[in-house]
């Protein structure tokens, strides 16, 4: 679907029937203050619903001026006037919406839907109000009426202490989002044969990539991702620690800086050991991830493996999350 700053009026009569979690539609009296018997008070205290529930749940439109239909969305009434308390409808709407909630929104829209041809629903003078309201990283948005709402099921609803405890917490901490991919690849490795010959093998080289992505809000700082799989997917002598039949291997968001290297001879050739310095913690972004690769035991062995993976990912000071792949389905792949 179109931005809602590009809509016409043709895109609000397409739209889906119903009310949904990223959508409210409301008549032309919801706004239009210049109709009798609209009170000022009761606009503002209905719209501020309207706002936290769509602030606190993701983001979404508020549509001013449409009628609820049998068939088909219409405009009620011709619309709402341009012009309310002797100023543009856009501008009183643009200086009022921030101040329907506490915390105070930062980041919205107020599009205008006018008459654009003579077959026209909306009226000469008239226009069907926008409201673009973007996830907000400030919830939970407070109601005028001191109580915090949600969209649930197409409706705005007022919810308890826990779920804007919820709210809370995912809008200042971080959130750890863990995947894996099994990989496998073939690999030439140069060594020499009993008389000193270089000769090249070929090796089957497999790995687990372990992927963490900050699907947050927030900037996270410190990253742990705990790893636990069976111990025939990787030598002993990897695992931090050892757990019945599993091993434990622990991933952080740290890196080291080269600082140098030392020569080291090689087959074919002088290699290079590299000197690292001090490790130190490179924070994820929302939106970035840190991939680490685990070296596994060669593919026979791996495919015999049917176990499970178990992952714990921990971020700064938000809660624990956890998971868990199948060794199986890992190997055969998406």
């Amino acid at each position: 679907m179109k931005p809602p700053a590009e809509w016409t009026e043709r895109d609000l009569h397409d739209l889906p029937l119903g009310e949904f979690d990223w959508l409210e539609i409301k008549g032309r009296r919801a706004l239009d203050l210049t109709v009798p018997g609209v009170v000022e008070t009761q606009v503002r205290e209905n719209l501020s619903k309207a706002i936290s529930a769509l602030a606190n749940t993701g983001g979404g439109v508020l549509v001013l001026g449409l009628q609820n239909p049998a068939d088909a969305w219409r405009v009620d009434d011709g619309g709402v006037c341009l012009t309310i308390k002797g100023r543009s409808t856009r501008e009183w709407l643009e200086d009022v919406v921030p101040e329907l909630v506490e915390h105070r929104l930062r980041r919205f829209n107020v599009y205008v839907v006018r008459q654009t041809s003579s077959d026209s629903q909306i009226g000469d003078d008239r226009g069907i109000f926008l409201v673009d309201v973007a996830d907000s990283d400030d919830a939970p948005h407070q109601a005028q009426d001191l109580r915090y709402y949600v969209r649930v099921g197409g409706k705005s609803r007022p919810i308890g202490h826990r779920l804007v405890a919820d709210i809370f917490n995912r809008a200042r901490h971080p959130q750890m989002e863990v995947t894996m991919t099994f990989e496998t690849k073939e690999d030439v490795v140069r060594t020499t044969d009993q008389f000193l010959r270089p000769v090249e093998k070929r090796v089957v080289r497999n790995s687990l990539s372990i992927r963490a992505t900050n699907v947050g809000r927030i900037l996270a700082q410190f990253v742990l991702v705990v790893v636990d799989l069976p111990g025939r997917w990787l030598p002993k002598e990897n695992a931090e620690s050892v757990a019945g039949d599993n091993v434990v291997r622990r991933f952080r968001n740290t890196r080291q800086d080269v600082l140098g290297g030392d020569p080291l001879p090689s087959p074919g050739g002088m290699g290079f050991r590299p000197r690292y310095g001090p490790s130190w913690f490179d924070p994820l972004l929302p939106g970035l991830s840190r991939t680490w690769t685990l070296k596994l035991h060669d593919e026979a062995q791996v495919r015999l493996c049917n176990g499970k993976i178990a992952w714990t990912a921990h971020a700064d000071s938000a809660s624990t999350r956890s998971g868990e792949f199948l060794g199986r389905q890992l190997l055969e792949g998406p």
